[in-house]
């Protein structure tokens, strides 16, 4: 079952059904269930969504372990896109251990990226404290389909702390409005001076 344009998606814990999973090894990319994740004990609003005629809390997840010698990835298939538009991206990711931010990369391949309006904002809700990341990406598609891909390498040279781990709890795909081209020039030049300015203070 693909993503489609314009609607969430959250992790199903009875299995990985229209995702493809490569561990880097096994056991290292699996999923679970953790009560409180979806509601107020890691968030300040429970994160409610309707299936099979009833309500449930997303408390389900993906649980990455980083491996020294190759990336655990995760991949699904966007559908109902229109070539040309602006779409966005968001998930959250969680530390279960509750000590560090965690890391995981996401794109979209078979579109354009537009790095400039990525945002990554990390809070510490809910009764828990535990650091709750939530990333936004922003592409044009290119395509009626795309590939969302998930690695917890960032790049070929970044390699994580052996054992790390990271739960990808929630996933959003929809459009991103903009009135026109001018717009978006100007978002894209803000975000970018923005982006280096906390680069310079780092």
């Amino acid at each position: 079952m693909a993503m489609f344009a314009l609607f969430y998606w959250i992790i199903d814990v009875e299995g990985w059904d229209g995702w493809t999973v490569r561990p880097a090894e096994e056991g290292s990319l699996r999923l679970g269930h953790k009560k409180g994740l979806g509601g107020v004990d890691y968030q300040q609003r429970r994160c409610w969504w309707f299936r099979n005629g009833t309500y449930a809390v997303g408390e389900n997840f993906a649980l990455f372990t980083a491996n020294g010698r190759k990336p655990n990835a995760l991949f699904q298939k966007i559908t109902g896109l229109r070539p040309g538009e602006l779409y966005q991206v968001t998930y959250v990711t969680v530390d279960p251990a509750n000590a560090a931010v965690p890391v995981l990369w996401a794109k979209v391949k078979g579109a354009e990226d537009i790095p400039e309006l990525r945002h990554v904002c990390t809070c510490t809700g809910g009764k828990t404290k535990a650091p709750v990341t939530s990333t936004r990406l922003v592409f044009r598609a290119t395509d009626t389909t795309a590939t969302l891909a998930f690695s917890d390498w960032l790049a070929k040279d970044y390699v994580p702390v052996e054992g790390a781990q990271c739960m990808l709890n929630y996933i959003g795909c929809h459009r991103y409005f903009v009135r026109d081209e001018s717009e978006l020039g100007f978002l894209r030049t803000h975000f970018a001076r923005v982006q280096a300015e906390k680069d310079l203070k780092k």
